[in-house]
């Protein structure tokens, strides 16, 4: 029986391999991902290597503060506990209202994602698509709503824009770990880096959230106090939950 179980697990383990690779492979063959590569490959490894990383298996992990306008990108290694943060990119929009996203095209959503595809033909140069809207988000809309990316276009209502330059690396560093296997990266957004002395701020300038925001600072803290990303549930009531 022991022996069977093994076999299955080197079998899927082998299956899951070729599709990761099958997806890269695809995806290089588009001229945008071509030129990312010839441009960014080179300061990646340098990036990796820096922290210890192992391009063949590193993970990544996306923050994003809405008020400070940053873009934190974080890696590990499969079989380490704790995150790194490898680079802070700038994002290049203008950011609308605090909160939730709700009925307008150029609010910019809160939240806990993951990144569900990778855009090498998109108007916006490349682009990563965050599985918005999640329970916790239809609590808040109110009227139809559009996919949010982030991507390198920084006249993008509604998106996460950084630069060119910035996308091509992002995008690179998001296959790359596809490609090791990371079945789902996480994108956590935030309206502000939120300490108790900001989240106490937010609250004071709209109440209105202040259950959703309290929610989301824990998820905020226990990444800052460990650097490790928490089991987080998402409730039908507008909030995150740690498990």
């Amino acid at each position: 029986m022991k022996i069977l179980i093994l076999i299955i697990i080197i079998v899927a383990f082998c299956w899951n391999r070729a599709i990761n690779q099958t997806f890269i492979e695809n995806l290089k063959k588009h001229k945008r991902v071509q030129e990312a590569i010839s441009e960014k490959q080179a300061i990646i490894e340098v990036l990796l290597l820096a922290n210890n990383l192992k391009i063949d298996s590193f993970e990544v992990f996306i923050r994003i503060f809405k008020k400070e306008k940053l873009l934190e990108l974080w890696g590990k290694n499969k079989n380490d506990k704790n995150w790194k943060l490898i680079k802070i990119y700038s994002l290049c929009i203008k950011i609308g209202p605090l909160g939730p996203r709700v009925n307008k095209i150029d609010e910019l959503p809160e939240g806990v994602y993951n990144i569900d595809n990778f855009d090498a033909e998109s108007s916006f140069v490349l682009a990563l698509k965050l599985n918005y809207p999640n329970p916790v988000d239809n609590f808040y809309i109110q009227s139809s709503t559009s996919p949010v990316y982030i991507c390198g276009q920084c006249f993008s209502l509604g998106n996460f824009g950084i630069s060119e330059p910035y996308i091509k690396e992002l995008f690179l560093f998001a296959i790359y770990a596809v490609a090791n296997g990371q079945s789902k990266i996480p994108v956590h957004i935030f309206p502000c880096r939120m300490n108790d002395e900001n989240l106490k701020i937010l609250v004071e300038t709209n109440n209105k959230y202040e259950k959703f925001w309290a929610s989301l600072a824990s998820v905020y803290k226990f990444f800052e106090n460990n650097k490790i990303i928490p089991n987080i549930i998402l409730n039908a009531d507008g909030t995150y939950h740690i498990k």
